[in-house]
């Protein structure tokens, strides 16, 4: 990896690549909240939108800018679609805890790539 990246954690780059929205709404019927822990006292927050038991379930990273919660309406677009769905949120996103930084987005997906995609 890049130590290049680093360089570009600085708060004058950072403000004008990520725009963090804060903020937790309440749970729609069949949606669970749940947080993941990810380093130290980090957690990641992740809504789960239940369709049906033996749906396969679409693991979903929002856009920039954007909470889990901003899902609740199209969740049972995925529901009839025959998907279960969840909505995780980046580091300073929605309810989940930390700071986003570039070096950390480029080391969770470089590390990604080293399994396989998963």
């Amino acid at each position: 990896m890049s130590p290049y990246y680093r360089f570009l954690d600085r708060h004058s780059i950072l403000r004008n690549a990520f725009f963090p929205r804060r903020g937790l709404s309440p749970c729609p019927d069949r949606a669970f909240d749940l947080r993941i822990p990810v380093d130290g006292d980090v957690s990641l927050h992740c809504r789960f939108y239940y369709g049906r038991d033996g749906y396969p379930t679409i693991l979903y990273f929002h856009g920039n800018g954007e909470v889990a919660g901003d899902y609740d309406g199209f969740a049972p677009y995925y529901h009839r679609a025959g998907t279960n769905l969840a909505v995780a949120e980046y580091r300073g996103y929605g309810a989940s805890s930390g700071i986003p930084t570039i070096w950390l987005e480029y080391h969770a997906a470089a590390l990604r790539s080293k399994r396989g995609g998963r």
